[in-house]
């Protein structure tokens, strides 16, 4: 997926560009702090997660207009959408954020993923820093942890996973 041009500019000043991933059509970057981020498109609308915030990106400038605010010492560390939601991850032991057309909302319980990917089967995948993954079925409610399957050490736990990708009908897991 092509990007427009002014889009790509708003990103080279704010940040360095990592990695464009096709199969997610998502920009990673590390910004001066440096946290983890990610340029994404949702009900056809750019939006840009970086830092403590959420920016809707409209107009041809762009402009970057605030739509979350998580707080200080909150750290946004990927973003996905899934089941027709926009799902942010805080590099924290923060819930995970939904935002729909209704609003923002976020989990009940302790559910903090540090990175996120779906799978060709529809399965909504997330890591934490304790060098864990699990797994959601395609159709649940990741808001819900009971929705989640148990947790999968993959290789020393205490080395966190710091990607997730879907290659080949496969997961991918980066530490």
């Amino acid at each position: 997926a092509n990007i427009e041009a002014s889009k790509k500019e708003l990103w080279r000043s704010v940040s360095t560009i990592v990695n464009y991933n096709d199969n997610t059509n998502r920009w990673w970057v590390y910004d001066i702090d440096p946290t983890a981020g990610a340029f994404i498109e949702f009900a056809s609308v750019n939006y840009l997660a970086i830092g403590r915030y959420c920016f809707k990106l409209t107009g041809s400038s762009p402009l970057a207009t605030a739509l979350k605010d998580f707080g200080s010492g909150r750290i946004v560390s990927d973003a996905i959408v899934f089941n027709n939601a926009l799902y942010i991850a805080l590099r924290s032991t923060d819930y995970l954020q939904k935002f729909t057309s209704s609003g923002w909302d976020s989990a009940s319980t302790t559910n903090a993923p540090w990175c996120m990917t779906q799978t060709s089967d529809g399965r909504l995948w997330m890591s934490n820093n304790l060098g864990q993954v699990r797994n959601c079925g395609p159709t649940d409610d990741p808001l819900i942890a009971a929705n989640f399957s148990s947790f999968i050490t993959v290789g020393d736990y205490t080395v966190p996973v710091t990607d997730l990708n879907n290659q080949d009908e496969r997961l991918v897991v980066s530490k």
